[in-house]
């Protein structure tokens, strides 16, 4: 019988062929371990906090252990703390001896320069504190059938004291963080970045990004750690994983938001929500959402001077041919109506009041009276609930959508003289769909022929009352809005300007209405939704201002913060904070993200603040470690891993934003193009006014254009 061998070694980082990284458990306490490895430079290069190491459990000794036949099982540790001890210099110290400094220097300088395979030197030892990840990796033996790959498992028992203590390479790493994570077989998994310690092979971090969500993050960094830049990268991955809807809600306060997102414009709705006030990004785009379509090109340039952008996407723009393209884009955004201005009540002229007086004025007052009359009179009410679900109530009625009622019911007029499905221009709508569903033997459904052309007429017969209203794109209340983040079939990002008071107070109701809306249907299986304040010591700060307008805002948007950190995750309400203030946060608020993301802090206050509120150490935080670009990720549910600290470094959101924008089809508008075309947006705009808004053929606030 063959035997098959584990080889152990491939797992395992080494010096060389010969020489492996080892060191000896010499203490153990119920969580700390000290670990000793003889000094070597390559090996204090080698070892960095938050490094694995195995050394075999107590489950696992034998007295003579067969290789390839007997289970083995490896504790995993993960260092804490590397420091070096000179045995003569510490007794020194410890004596308050005295002790020639030139003499050490002649005495000891090669010491510290000894390489792996030099003789060892016995004053001189590398010390690691580790502690236990509660894990071990399973190495089968060769028992049949068995898989023989090495497993992650939970650890069944003690690290052997004395054990010999081993640095596991990248296989081993990627199993252990990425343990029950998988892209395959999860469509929620996105692969954040690299491990930050182990680049040969790199070692992805996966993370469940609907646990990230409802279960809150935060986070945390000084100016210029690249907090934009990694929310930029984030949301990304996010929304661009898959087809699954999601919304995202973000409270923009330095208007950069845009700025960061622009490429997602062509894969999701991005939207643009004003507080009330048209002419926050400037009077041209107020005269463009008014109506005055022609103000296109000028309302475009505004906005583009209005957003704020990295050093890297300015220096870009500096090409003009790219600031023309981004020109572009926005015009795009305006043309396509994903521009709104929120108001708190709109006319009575709104699709909901549009379709109660239909029903109030024609088809309450023309019930069938006639054989089968209740059968006919449900068929009626199911009509116009479907007509109901056409468009969102929320929106002021036009013309296009009069027009869109019309054309669906001279669709099933026609059907009734011609009993011909074919010439239907619209026989896969619902409204159509219906009611040819609704034939019977006893042709009762004739009846249905003079009662829909009465009901033609009179909508026909509202055109004046709408014939005003051309910016049914451009205003949205709150029932637009509650409408717009439980959408099952769509991804969206609404970016929320204001001056900070109104994004404060109306943070209030917009998650409040969020909450309630999911409670009253219950258990359902709601999208998830994110709420992101960024800088959220502006929105949730533990002191008051002063003033007692911005106090009071401050109470609104701190209620709502606390509310969704402490309910939310039950509906799929996500909260997510972003700040560099990290002293000034509301500490009952700070500490109920599931998912930390933490940069570089320079104040040791804030350093102790975020660990305190994640129930951490300190020196996981150490900004010394934390290079642009990395964060130490920790979460309790998100990763593959719980509680554990890993930095992780990220993909640069400026490459991203300026490869999208200098892709040949972007820079020659092709991309854009094509788009524009396929909703009905023409290049000579000017001269085409009546084609600045494309006809609304669904439900969403937001027209889809994917």
């Amino acid at each position: 019988m063959e035997i098959k061998v584990n080889k152990f070694d491939t797992y395992i980082q080494s010096h060389s062929d010969k020489y492996s990284i080892r060191g000896i458990l010499v203490r153990k306490a119920r969580y700390d371990y000290e670990i000793w490895f003889p000094y070597s430079i390559e090996t204090l290069k080698a070892l960095k906090i938050n490094l694995l190491l195995g050394v075999r459990n107590l489950s696992a000794l034998r007295r003579d252990p067969v290789p390839g036949v007997d289970d083995d099982r490896y504790s995993i540790l993960r260092v804490l703390n590397i420091d070096v001890h000179h045995s003569e210099i510490a007794q020194v110290t410890d004596t308050k001896g005295e002790l020639s400094i030139e003499g050490l220097i002649d005495k000891d300088s090669t010491q510290w320069n000894r390489s792996f395979c030099d003789p060892e030197v016995n004053k001189l030892r590398i010390i690691v504190k580790a502690e236990n990840t509660g894990k071990e990796v399973y190495f089968p033996g060769s028992f049949e059938g068995e898989n023989l790959n090495p497993r992650i498992v939970d650890s069944k028992s003690d690290p052997s004291q004395g054990g010999v203590v081993y640095v596991w390479k990248s296989e081993i790493v990627n199993k252990f963080l990425n343990c029950n994570i998988s892209m395959s077989t999860d469509r929620n998994i996105v692969e954040l970045g690299n491990h930050r310690d182990y680049s040969n092979p790199p070692v992805p971090v996966n993370m469940n990004v609907n646990e990230m969500i409802s279960k809150h993050f935060a986070v945390f960094g000084f100016t210029g750690s690249g907090k934009s830049n990694l929310l930029s990268t984030l949301f990304s991955k996010i929304m661009n994983k898959d087809e699954e809807a999601r919304h995202i809600v973000i409270y923009d306060v330095n208007n950069e938001y845009f700025g960061l997102l622009f490429d997602l414009l062509l894969t999701c709705d991005l939207q643009i929500l004003l507080l009330e006030d048209s002419s926050y990004l400037g009077n041209n785009v107020k005269e463009y959402l008014s109506g005055k379509s022609w103000y296109i090109n000028k309302a475009a340039v505004d906005m583009y001077k209005k957003f704020t952008y990295s050093a890297a996407i300015k220096d870009c723009f500096k090409n003009d041919q790219y600031r023309d393209m981004m020109v572009k884009l926005i015009g795009y955004l305006l043309a396509k109506g994903g521009v709104k201005v929120f108001t708190p009540d709109i006319s009575g002229n709104s699709i909901g009041s549009l379709l109660v007086k239909i029903k109030k004025e024609y088809i309450d007052k023309n019930k069938f009276m006639t054989k089968g009359k209740s059968v006919k009179n449900d068929v009626a009410e199911m009509l116009f609930a479907r007509m109901q679900s056409l468009f969102d109530a929320n929106v002021v009625a036009n013309v296009t959508h009069l027009k869109k009622y019309t054309d669906l019911l001279e669709d099933v007029v026609n059907f009734y003289k011609n009993n011909d499905v074919g010439n239907l221009k619209h026989k896969e709508d619902p409204v159509v769909e219906y009611m040819i569903s609704v034939q019977d033997k006893d042709d009762l459904y004739k009846e249905y022929q003079p009662w829909l052309g009465k009901l033609i007429n009179y909508i026909n017969s509202l055109t004046s009352e709408t014939e005003g209203e051309s910016d049914c794109v451009y205003k949205i209340n709150i029932g637009g809005f509650i409408d717009a983040v439980h959408k099952r079939n769509s991804k969206s990002v609404i970016i929320v300007l204001g001056e900070t008071n109104m994004l404060r107070n109306y943070s209030l109701p917009f998650g409040e209405l969020t909450m309630f809306t999911r409670k009253q249907f219950g258990e359902v299986d709601h999208p998830p939704v994110l709420f992101m304040f960024d800088e959220a010591d502006v929105f949730i700060s533990s002191k008051n201002v002063g003033e007692e307008e911005d106090d009071t805002a401050i109470k609104n948007s701190k209620r709502i913060a606390k509310s969704i950190a402490r309910s939310g995750r039950k509906y799929g309400v996500g909260l997510g904070l972003a700040t560099q203030r990290v002293k000034n946060l509301d500490t009952d608020i700070m500490t109920q993200p599931n998912t930390y993301f933490v940069g570089k802090l320079i104040r040791e206050g804030d350093r102790q603040t975020v660990a305190e509120g994640f129930g951490i150490d300190t020196y996981c935080l150490d900004p010394d470690g934390i290079g642009l670009g990395e964060w130490i990720v920790v979460s309790h549910g998100a990763l593959g891993q719980k509680s554990v600290p890993m930095p992780i470094r990220f993909e640069n959101a400026d490459e991203r934003l300026i490869k999208f924008i200098t892709d040949e089809k972007m820079a020659t508008g092709e991309e854009v193009g094509i788009v524009m075309k396929e909703v009905g947006i023409y290049s000579d705009m000017e001269e085409k006014s009546s084609a600045f808004i494309a006809d609304i053929t669904d439900n969403d606030y937001i027209p889809s254009i994917i």
